[in-house]
């Protein structure tokens, strides 16, 4: 997945200004706060023109209040209905009023004025004198003569059409001031931007040019000593700490290619005589497990040799020159001749020895044939290893891991060295035939290294075959030697070793050629003297494998038995 597409992006991206000039940026964001500086400005000024407005009308209705009141002092002295209608016919002049009663001194209604929006059961006779009840402001007013109560005036007055006149008012004056303000701030914040931003425009097409060319020659031109012009000094000095780095990494590079096709020259090299010595190593186990059986056929001839030349064949020679002069009339020796006698007796001791003499020279001569068999075994299967090099076939693991022991069973049989075999069902992988056996062949012969030391009822090596996931898992393990911690990360490494014979090439090309074929091959060990586990995992791949030449498919049988755990 590509990362850079699912980048979380900026609030600036997200709203389309970041493709635009800096310039228009500028420009936007001095417009934007003009204009509501202005507007929290006018606003905050309106609240507080709302504030002297609505206690200037509480004056002005107290005022009228009080002139009212006035006027009806007298009509309620006299109980004139008429006087009273007059006195608050003044009001009709103010729509703000809403309401107005004239109580006498007990509370009871006298006359009343117009139908207020307020709560009917609302005490109009509250203290103090004024009050806002939302919009309505409530005025009281008592009606006296000297120290003679005579009732009160009540009348109730409405802010909102005096507020909402006002706010009608005040739009178009702010939105006079914006518009004015948008044609003076725009025309100089562009102006302003274009100059303040020059030494930008000018370090822009400076590194324009730089990433199109490659060229760090090119210098920005001075724009001042303000900030922009100490940041021109600096990408200028960076561009001449840039030049002379590109100059060194120019020749680092040309020395670098140099040195790299040196080692991919002495890299080949390594793989070739990785590759001879892997050969080595194979067609020196092969000579070693000919060699053991060789010494086993010698043995064999020599008391095959040894048998013949004491044979008891001498003593019926012997016999044979007595009886000759009585070839033709053995009646004579049989009569006369003491020796006689003794015939019988030693013709039947004689049969009983060469009988004996004649098994054992038969069980040397089949001891003798296995072995000549064994080594013709040997080569034989050296040879079809070579003969696959480089064919990818259909194998069985359980196979390859038995043809990798074959390899080994002399100097096996010879150490008594226990193998234990532990092999899941049916499992084939397309593999390398040769290039696989390579590596378990070298695992199996570092496993027999490694329990040499170990008594001999001791020695074990137990094999696994197994799958995991979509890879086949070969495991060799033995209890000798071990590994050192110290060694675990080095055992991989071309030409280190930790026998004294060895030469390092084996794990190496090993562990390079599993990686070619896709795999890899590992060490685990808990330590000296603690055995180790060597696991080769190669992918399984499609079954449908190209064949062996011919149509053969790969074998399925061992002609040989392992011990059984």
């Amino acid at each position: 997945m590509n990362s850079s597409r699912h980048r979380l992006k900026s609030p600036s991206q997200r709203h389309g200004i970041r493709p635009r000039s800096l310039r228009s940026k500028i420009l936007v964001a001095v417009v934007l706060t003009s204009v509501l500086s202005i507007f929290f400005a006018s606003l905050a000024l309106f609240a507080h023109q709302s504030f002297r407005l609505r206690d200037q009308f509480r004056k002005q209705m107290e005022a009228l209040s009080r002139i009212v009141a006035d006027y009806s002092v007298a009509p309620v002295s006299f109980s004139d209905e008429r006087g009273m209608h007059e006195a608050l016919a003044v009001l009709a002049s103010r729509p703000e009023v809403l309401e107005a009663e004239i109580q006498d001194m007990n509370g009871s209604l006298l006359l009343r004025y117009g139908q207020s929006a307020a709560d009917e059961n609302a005490d109009l006779s509250r203290s103090p004198p004024s009050l806002y009840d939302g919009w309505e402001l409530i005025l009281v007013q008592p009606l006296a003569v000297g120290e003679e109560h005579l009732g009160r005036f009540v009348m109730v007055a409405s802010f909102r059409s005096v507020f909402f006149d006002a706010v009608r008012n005040f739009i178009p004056a702010i939105a006079l001031i914006m518009g004015g303000t948008l044609l003076v701030v725009a025309p100089v914040t562009w102006f302003l931007a274009s100059f303040l931003l020059e030494g930008l425009q000018i370090l822009a097409s400076s590194a324009g040019r730089i990433a199109e060319t490659g060229d760090y020659t090119v210098r920005a031109r001075g724009s001042g000593q303000d900030e922009v012009g100490q940041l021109t000094g600096i990408f200028n000095a960076m561009l001449d700490r840039l030049q002379n780095a590109d100059a060194d990494l120019r020749a680092t590079n040309d020395a670098l290619s140099l040195e790299i096709a040196e080692r991919a020259r002495l890299e080949k090299a390594l793989v070739e005589a990785s590759r001879y010595a892997g050969m080595a190593e194979v067609a020196t186990g092969v000579l070693h497990n000919v060699g053991n059986v060789l010494n086993s056929v010698n043995v064999s001839a020599q008391l095959v040799r040894e048998r013949l030349e004491g044979s008891r064949l001498i003593a019926l020679g012997r016999t044979a020159r007595l009886l000759a002069p009585y070839r033709d009339d053995p009646t004579e020796f049989y009569t006369h001749d003491p020796k006689a006698k003794l015939l019988p007796k030693f013709i039947g001791e004689l049969y009983d020895n060469l009988a004996l003499e004649h098994h054992d020279i038969r069980e040397e001569i089949m001891t003798l044939h296995r072995n000549i068999e064994h080594v013709k075994e040997i080569v034989s299967a050296q040879q079809s290893f070579a003969r696959n090099a480089g064919i990818e076939e259909l194998l069985d693991a359980a196979d390859l891991m038995e043809d990798a022991v074959r390899i080994h069973l002399a100097s096996i049989e010879r150490h008594e060295i226990k193998i234990v075999p532990r092999h899941a069902p049916d499992l084939q992988l397309v593999t390398d035939r040769h290039t696989t056996l390579q590596i378990l062949i070298n695992l199996v012969s570092n496993a027999i290294h490694a329990v040499k030391p170990q008594p001999a009822a001791d020695r074990l090596v137990e094999l696994r075959t197994f799958s995991r996931a979509d890879f086949i898992v070969f495991e060799v393990c033995d209890n000798g030697v071990g590994i050192e911690a110290k060694n675990a990360t080095r055992i991989f490494q071309h030409g280190f070793t930790t026998r004294p014979d060895g030469h390092g090439f084996g794990l190496h090309s090993g562990a390079n050629a599993a990686r070619r074929m896709g795999g890899t091959l590992s060490m685990l060990s808990p330590g000296a003297g603690q055995g180790s586990t060597f696991t080769l995992e190669l992918p399984r791949q499609h079954p449908a494998a190209e064949t062996l030449p011919g149509g053969a498919r790969p074998r399925t049988g061992s002609p040989f038995k392992f011990s059984k755990s």
